[in-house]
């Protein structure tokens, strides 16, 4: 299994690969119950390679077979007996996964010029105004990619991404499309998050950590 990257950091760790195996290298190469297998193959066939890839991955990178994960009742992913938050995403062929001991959201987007069609729905106009001007369409990729981590890291579903998650555009490098933080902003409260972002061959990934 080939990892194209592996990137440590401020307090999180990013491994990302291409998935090249068929759902056989995954399911011989670790341990899976009777109950699981069942299951499994009773999934649609891409979310089974999306499913096993990224068990795999956390097995590689954490050592815990599946059945040391659980989801909560918003269903993110969360470790037993310890106290490391992980994220996980796929996109394509390919998937990822961030691990920290801060709260922590992982997303990844493959690049589709559909972006367009879909952009005000989860930018506030500032935002994509923004997006606009700078006339890079793997901006408006990994704009998406930082509201879905922020979204990940809150872990809680009912979220209007165009009007409750912000992009700090105050912390905007715009010669290198650079956004370092964002928050959301629900009924009760307000999370802040510090934000990391890169492009990779044809996809966009970003990390958001709360503070």
């Amino acid at each position: 299994m080939p990892i194209v990257k592996n990137v440590s950091l401020q307090n999180a760790d990013v491994i990302i690969w291409h998935i090249v195996e068929d759902n056989d290298f995954f399911l011989n190469e670790m341990p899976w119950d009777d109950k699981q297998i069942v299951w499994i193959h009773s999934i649609h066939p891409d979310k089974m390679r999306e499913y096993l890839a990224s068990r795999y991955l956390i097995f590689k990178v954490t050592g815990k077979l599946d059945s040391h994960l659980y989801k909560d009742e918003a269903g993110k992913l969360h470790l037993h007996d310890t106290n490391q938050h992980l994220s996980i995403s796929h996109s394509g062929d390919w998937t990822g996964l961030a691990i920290s001991n801060n709260i922590i959201g992982f997303d990844l987007q493959i690049y589709s010029n559909k972006i367009h069609k879909i952009a005000k729905r989860f930018l506030s106009s500032k935002e994509y105004q923004v997006n606009l001007n700078s006339q890079v369409d793997e901006n408006l990729i990994v704009s998406w990619a930082i509201k879905e981590a922020v979204y990940k890291a809150h872990g809680k579903k009912g979220i209007h991404f165009a009007e409750q998650i912000k992009l700090d555009l105050d912390t905007l490098n715009e010669s290198q499309y650079r956004i370092q933080k964002a928050s959301l902003i629900s009924e009760n409260e307000e999370k802040n998050y510090t934000i990391f972002h890169d492009w990779f061959e044809n996809f966009g990934w970003a990390v958001a950590i709360q503070y």
